[in-house]
């Protein structure tokens, strides 16, 4: 059953008073207590995605050697700040391949980067970028943003549900969506870097930082034709 204004703004009433969802809401006719409180917090949601212009927004990428972090290693991030066209970024040094320290020190500047950050923006970041990064902390040491701390969005979900393509990728994705940033560099860019070639980082790290900018592209372009929710990190 299709959720009413009146409903949705006595809902609204509700929270701005203080009621929280622990709290047993008033009987809707129809609606259970789970559905009420599952209604408020995506109201609440909605309402934080429409403020966005009071929030620090980062568009976050990495590149990894394998895609399973067990096994793999970060060997680059960058995140984008698009209210500042700004990116901020940090790459793997061949000595830290040689000495098989890896991607701790990256894990660390990319922690830190974490704290500047209200709403997180990636592309299929909830299933491969922020669990990757999560085990590759957890597996050097660092500590790694706690449930509630940061809000996140993924342009990958909004991309399955309104774009009919032959396949989900950013790439396919930019080009139905006119976006045509999306730069590609051959496999054996990718291999040279995983041992530390200086040359491969930096064009591995220029194609990290552009995939930031054309995901800012993407959301953009998808939010034309919905709205965006988030969740915790």
């Amino acid at each position: 059953m299709k959720w009413s204004k009146a409903e949705d703004e006595l809902l609204i009433t509700l929270r701005e008073a203080g009621v929280q969802y622990r709290n047993k809401l008033p009987h809707f006719p129809g609606r259970s207590q789970d559905a009420l409180r599952n209604r408020m917090g995506y109201l609440r949601n909605a309402e934080r995605m429409d403020d966005l212009d009071n929030q620090i927004i980062g568009v976050f990428d990495i590149e990894t050697t394998d895609l399973k972090a067990d096994i793999g290693f970060m060997m680059s991030w960058a995140v984008y700040y698009p209210n500042e066209d700004r990116v901020v970024s940090d790459v793997i040094k061949k000595r830290e391949v040689s000495n098989l320290s890896f991607d701790k020190r990256i894990c660390k500047s990319l922690r830190k980067e974490f704290d500047n950050i209200d709403l997180l923006i990636g592309y299929y970041s909830t299933k491969f970028d922020i669990p990757y990064v999560r085990t590759r902390c957890l597996m050097n040491g660092v500590s790694f943003p706690e449930y509630g701390t940061i809000r996140h969005t993924d342009c990958f979900y909004a991309a399955r549900g309104k774009v009919a393509t032959s396949r989900k990728s950013l790439g396919v994705i930019a080009e139905a969506l006119g976006v045509d940033d999306k730069t590609h560099e051959p496999k054996s860019v990718w291999r040279k870097a995983r041992y530390g070639h200086e040359p491969s980082l930096a064009k591995l790290l220029a194609y990290n930082e552009n995939d930031c900018k054309v995901t800012w592209q993407v959301y953009n372009e998808l939010k034309k034709y919905g709205k965006y929710t988030s969740k915790s990190i």
